[in-house]
């Protein structure tokens, strides 16, 4: 059977891409047809749907979900998805006991700065961090190591799986042979004025020195452009600049 992937609709040369609740959520072609990375934030479904059909692609169009890490803002909606479209899910190991109870684990969560810890501490009640339990399939890709790549190959994606722990210890990145990488929240892209972080590390992260090592090995693998869950594009030279 001859397999035909479906033409990626492109903004401005960028990767497709969906944006809600300042987050990210990207597709790239696989397959029959899409590869979806991340799918978060409770009781955001229709919001999904309604930014999904803006694209012209169908919920049946969805054949497989990946997941950076396990935090609410990324993996909320993944259940809902899977009922609706019975897709995949391509996830590391670290992640399948947050996810299997859907919850999101803050305890070793730092914010880079002070004030972005009072506005976590402000905000913290106004967010559901945790969501519905995700039921782990026989046919689910659960990637059991630091580098894989074959998974994303043998649906048609060219690309690796790259561990990369620091914001979580559950992290995981890709890394595309053209260069572009989907990073999660290892990088960001949103501080202008400079009092809510430094580009490019993350406004909160398990492990900042973690963060910087993950960002150097993804470079080391070829990543030029880094594309974050929250904010703009990042190129190697920013992230070069902004890691020691």
């Amino acid at each position: 059977m001859i397999h035909r992937k479906p033409k990626l609709k492109m903004q401005n040369n960028a990767p497709l891409k969906l944006t809600y609740n300042s987050t990210n959520y990207f597709l790239i072609p696989c397959h029959g047809g899409y590869l979806l990375i991340d799918a978060g934030w409770h009781g955001k479904l229709e919001r999904f749907k309604q930014k999904l059909a803006s694209c012209g692609i169908g919920l049946n169009q969805i054949k497989y979900i990946f997941l950076t890490h396990h935090h609410h803002d990324h993996a909320a909606l993944v259940q809902d998805l899977r009922d609706l479209t019975n897709a995949k899910l391509i996830v590391h190991e670290k992640q399948v006991a947050f996810i299997t109870e859907g919850v999101t684990d803050y305890k070793k969560i730092q914010q880079y700065n002070w004030l972005l810890w009072l506005i976590d501490r402000v905000m913290r009640p106004l967010i559901t961090f945790n969501y519905k339990p995700v039921k782990i399939e026989p046919s689910d890709c659960i990637i059991n190591s630091d580098v894989d790549d074959t998974s994303l190959r043998e649906i048609g994606v060219h690309g690796k799986i790259v561990a990369t722990p620091g914001h979580s210890r559950d992290s995981v990145s890709i890394v595309m042979d053209s260069g572009v990488a989907y990073v999660g929240d290892l990088a960001m892209n949103i501080t202008g004025s400079g009092l809510l972080g430094k580009i490019p590390l993350p406004i909160e992260a398990e492990n900042y020195r973690q963060v910087n090592d993950s960002m150097k090995k993804l470079i080391n693998f070829g990543a030029k452009e880094f594309y974050p869950s929250h904010g703009e594009r990042i190129d190697k030279k920013m992230i070069e600049n902004g890691i020691k």
